[in-house]
């Protein structure tokens, strides 16, 4: 008897021996963003009232930026792991106005970064991943292709991604929320907000 418990014991740490589930993984992705940089937005109505023009379609306000991304990330054996990768986004405004030309803005931001991240196993092929870290934000805004303002800062990630896991190849669709933003001069640029997107990774 006292064998048989032995033996009942041992199973689960057997099998949990023979699953090896570190890996690699490495992957790109896309996200549509959505923000409020207040800042931004009455820098861009400031110059709509300098210019003297009005607006005819469009509005001033900037909501919705486009990223993209790149990422290498590790998994260990207990479902912890980590994720290194490199974002950018753009922020583009066009203003059509009376008078004129069309008036243009661009607010970059690009982050590279580190977080840690939480494998929750749903099913053998698929999986929630937790994530949270840190990135270098260099934000930028542009009027008219002249650079106005540049900052650089700190910020925060937050993520959850639902990844489908085939033998070589890992679709997920994510959401994220950051926190970024920096001030030039006393301007802030603030390019808080949540993204939501997908991305492809090969897995080794």
């Amino acid at each position: 008897m006292k064998k048989f418990i032995l033996l009942l014991l041992l199973i689960p740490v057997l099998a949990y021996a023979q699953d090896d589930k570190k890996h690699f993984q490495v992957g790109a992705g896309y996200s549509f963003g959505f923000f409020s940089p207040s800042d931004v937005n009455d820098y861009i109505n400031y110059r709509i009232d300098e210019e003297g023009v009005t607006i005819i379609e469009g509005t001033s306000d900037m909501v919705l930026n486009i990223g993209g991304r790149l990422f290498v990330g590790y998994k260990t054996n207990f479902n912890l792991g980590f994720e290194a990768f490199l974002e950018g986004a753009l922020g583009p405004k066009s203003i059509q106005v009376s008078g004129g030309d069309d008036m243009t803005f661009m607010f970059n931001r690009l982050s590279p970064g580190l977080k840690l991240t939480y494998d929750l196993e749903l099913g053998r092929r698929s999986s929630l991943i937790f994530g949270a870290g840190i990135m270098h934000n260099r934000l930028k805004l542009k009027d008219d292709g002249e650079e106005k303002y540049r900052a650089s800062s700190w910020g925060t990630k937050f993520s959850v991604a639902y990844q489908l896991n085939f033998r070589h190849i890992a679709p997920r669709v994510f959401v994220d929320v950051d926190l970024a933003k920096a001030k030039d001069q006393g301007f802030e640029m603030n390019y808080s907000g949540v993204q939501i997107g997908m991305a492809f990774s090969g897995v080794w």
